[in-house]
């Protein structure tokens, strides 16, 4: 599936299945989680220039981090938005690769792609694995 501008998914993670979703307790912390189709787990894919800004649809807040990119560094939901390339996996066409610009940073389901609900969001440097690629699913 395509990402279209201004199009609402559900962001899967090719490796566990699970989601990206925004957890309700704080409306700040980024997790993965199984789909059960609240507005938490829906994001909004806006491009702009330089890349896209991903908006979670319950709270219209924007996907990102505190401090600089690196390693184990959580992702988070914030007013200030943040732009992100997103790429074609070159082994798998229905998969993206979303990074931090002009870095080796991508987005990664932690523990190696733990299946487990409310596993952490983060960021990684690129190593080819599927816990950092995303599929995404209409709303």
């Amino acid at each position: 599936m395509s990402i279209t501008n201004g199009g609402r998914f559900y962001i899967h993670n090719k490796k566990a299945g699970t989601v990206i979703d925004l957890d309700t307790r704080d409306n700040r912390s980024v997790q993965c989680w199984s789909k059960w189709g609240g507005a938490n787990q829906q994001w909004e894919f806006l491009q702009v220039e330089g890349g896209w800004q991903i908006r979670n649809v319950a709270q219209r807040t924007y996907l990102t981090f505190d401090g600089n990119a690196q390693d184990g560094q959580r992702l988070i939901g914030s007013q200030n938005p943040f732009t992100w390339n997103i790429w074609p996996s070159d082994h798998d066409q229905r998969a993206y690769m979303i990074c931090v610009p002009n870095t080796k940073q991508l987005i990664d389901l932690s523990d190696h792609g733990n299946i487990r609900d409310g596993t952490a969001v983060q960021l990684w440097t690129t190593f080819k694995s599927d816990n950092q690629l995303w599929t995404v699913e209409n709303v």
